[in-house]
């Protein structure tokens, strides 16, 4: 009974593939690899989904969540629903999504292994410098807005040590 429930899924998925190759050979719906592939991510994240809340696989919730931020990502892009002036349609425009997708795919991990504390740290740098670019390049954030106010991080960091002096003291 197991090995007709391990076979199923491959073949559906190669039946609907080749339901898609069809389709696209007798000119039904022109299927273009630009609008394809952001479809196959998110049911990559679909089938990760589900593998994690019936298999109870929590470590799932990683490429899950980074396929589905990519996945929405390239569909918004591709099927001109982005309402930026700027399209991102170069690597070197649209790189930060990554560290976004992955930053968020350790913070998800935190919120379904809440005992690993550790995830957080790079899901937070790297969602961080993921935003931070992607509204760089977006044309939100200018870094001479930044130049200006640079001594503000040495505010911080000052506060920050002065505040744990004062917490071993009491």
């Amino acid at each position: 009974m197991a090995e007709r429930e391990k076979s199923f899924i491959p073949g559906a998925v190669l039946i609907i593939i080749g339901v898609v190759f069809l389709f696209n050979e007798l000119n039904i719906f022109n299927f273009r690899w630009r609008y394809l592939y952001p479809i196959l991510m998110l049911g990559g994240s679909a089938l990760f989904f589900v593998s994690m809340f019936t298999k109870k696989e929590k470590g799932a919730i990683f490429p899950a969540t980074v396929l589905l931020i990519l996945g929405l990502f390239f569909a918004l892009r591709n099927f001109d629903i982005f309402s930026f002036d700027y399209y991102f349609y170069y690597v070197q425009d649209f790189w930060p999504i990554f560290l976004v997708a992955f930053g968020s795919g350790f913070v998800a991990l935190f919120f379904v292994r809440s005992e690993d504390w550790g995830v957080l740290i790079p899901g937070g740098v790297l969602l961080f410098l993921g935003m931070v670019f992607f509204l760089r390049n977006s044309g939100f954030i200018y870094w001479q807005d930044f130049a200006d106010y640079w001594p503000v991080v040495l505010i911080i960091i000052g506060l920050s040590v002065v505040l744990s002096s004062l917490r071993k003291k009491t």
